[in-house]
């Protein structure tokens, strides 16, 4: 009996053993979301760790101006943008050398359009110098791409920027 009690004993505190250390990575990676990761194997794996720069995509403008914006990067998903004030960082899907990012815009329907003819959504793609910078703070643009409250079709469109540096 005794020996069943420590096998269950040993497999409870191996399970919650794995389930405390699993939440901890977990977390670590949840504050710490640009991969900066201090182990070499990983960075290895991951091309972005040996990127000198943080890239993200900012949104600016205003609040309902007639679109939602879906982007892809490099192939990828990214999201779908409707609003101001939303930084996304991009910066493991952005390669060495040449990426291309394209934006499809959807128009909306009338009463889901500021009233504002001046109304636009921009979406940026900013950089910063991972020790040179804060991240969703400081950094350069390399790109804008607006929409205006007062255009009324779909559309979409494209853009590619080179990434040349490695640390």
């Amino acid at each position: 009996m005794r020996v069943v009690l420590v096998v269950v004993l040993l497999f409870v505190g191996a399970f919650f053993g794995a389930y405390y250390f699993g939440t901890q990575a977990q977390f670590n990676n949840m504050s710490n979301p640009a991969g900066a990761n201090n182990n070499p194997l990983l960075a290895l794996l991951d091309p972005s760790s040996r990127m000198k720069k943080w890239y993200w995509l900012h949104t600016k403008g205003w609040d309902r101006a007639g679109y939602i914006t879906t982007v892809i990067v490099n192939g990828l998903r990214v999201g779908r943008f409707s609003k101001p004030d939303v930084d996304v960082d991009i910066t493991k899907l952005v390669r060495i050398g040449r990426n291309k990012v394209v934006f499809a815009s959807q128009a909306q329907s009338a009463d889901r359009r500021n009233d504002n003819s001046a109304a636009s959504l921009t979406i940026q793609l900013k950089s910063v110098t991972k020790n040179g910078g804060e991240k969703f703070k400081d950094g350069d643009t390399l790109f804008e791409y607006t929409r205006l409250v007062t255009d009324t079709d779909d559309c979409g469109g494209a853009t590619e920027f080179e990434v040349t540096e490695e640390q």
